[in-house]
């Protein structure tokens, strides 16, 4: 049977803890997520099933959020220009990951910004031992505080941003991302790496003992996501179709080298394995302000928000809406 993406994504949550297992059993608050996660990942499926056995909707196993307005470098893409600043309420985070929980959602990538200034969302995240966040944030902005932060709150996975205007030296990069890395394996904190690739970085991104070296300084998840542009002026620095084809060959070598540890291909890695509803539809991102979005086409959808309809009514619209865009593409 070829997997759906939802059995993609369990299977990869799972191997994630499986992985981490030896960073989560040497603290209290590791052993306290395992405890949670694995049970919470078995169950999540026979509830997605439900959903789309009595109303043929699709509840990802994943979502994207942002808890930043203004993103993370070029993970900007996560919040267009029409974003208002009215961010999420802490409380309003709350009641949308318990939301999540509830429908099978065991998996959240976030992106934080400045990650201080958005402790408060963070902490809230925390709260939920039963789910799987990856954080993406960049290295700049670790202290001990931050690092400490992480310790204590092991369902959060800081996933390490490579600098991404390639303005740096390879020799700058590395030095920024290792000092971090050494901080992090000294405090027991598992995290790992992700890879936000374009023309501007794609050097130091598909740099294999730059890899190496974060996989010695302890990284085990590398995540290499393609760029995609939400404007005429990104265009230029998309890759290029022998730069894509390079990336996935490079990937495929972390792979294989790094074998007890976890590289993916995005999105390739999923729509590969049978993720039609990723493919066709894109992946369900909710801003910072509780609007809705998808990530590799940026459309937005006037007054579908989480902060004023049910998760599970906002997915009820948004997979119509782009079902429907999906078959009209096909016409």
């Amino acid at each position: 049977m070829k997997p759906t993406t939802s059995m993609v994504i369990e299977i990869a949550a799972t191997r994630v803890a499986r992985v981490y297992a030896r960073h989560f059993l040497t603290s209290a608050s590791g052993r306290q997520f395992m405890g949670s996660f694995i049970p919470a990942v078995q169950k999540s499926t026979p509830i997605r099933e439900r959903y789309e056995r009595d109303e043929e909707l699709y509840i990802p196993t994943f979502i994207l959020a942002s808890f930043s307005p203004e993103g993370t470098g070029l993970y900007q893409c996560l919040e267009n220009t029409k974003t208002s600043n009215d961010k999420m309420s802490a409380s309003e985070w709350r009641a949308f990951f318990a939301e999540c929980t509830e429908l099978g959602i065991t998996t959240c990538l976030i992106t934080l910004g400045e990650p201080l200034l958005n402790l408060e969302a963070l902490e809230v995240a925390a709260e939920f031992s039963q789910m799987l966040f990856g954080a993406m944030v960049d290295p700049r902005y670790f202290n001990e505080e931050l690092v400490g932060f992480f310790k204590g709150h092991q369902n959060i996975l800081p996933l390490l941003t490579i600098d991404m205007d390639g303005e740096k030296s390879l020799e700058e990069t590395e030095s920024l991302y290792i000092n971090v890395c050494d901080q992090l394996r000294m405090n027991r904190v598992p995290y790992g790496c992700t890879f936000l690739v374009h023309k501007g970085n794609f050097d130091i991104c598909t740099d294999f003992d730059f890899a190496q070296k974060l996989k010695k300084a302890g990284s085990n998840f590398f995540i290499y996501m393609r760029f995609y542009a939400y404007s005429d002026d990104q265009k230029k620095i998309e890759l290029s179709s022998s730069q894509v084809n390079r990336l996935k060959e490079y990937c495929d070598d972390v792979k294989d080298a790094f074998s007890d540890s976890i590289a993916m291909h995005c999105p390739d890695d999923l729509t590969d394995l049978g993720g039609e509803q990723i493919e066709s539809i894109g992946h369900f991102v909710v801003k910072s302000n509780g609007d809705i979005e998808t990530l590799m086409n940026g459309r937005t959808y006037d007054g579908l928000s989480v902060k004023n309809a049910s998760l599970l009514d906002s997915l009820r619209v948004f997979y119509t809406i782009e079902e429907a865009n999906a078959r009209a593409m096909l016409i």
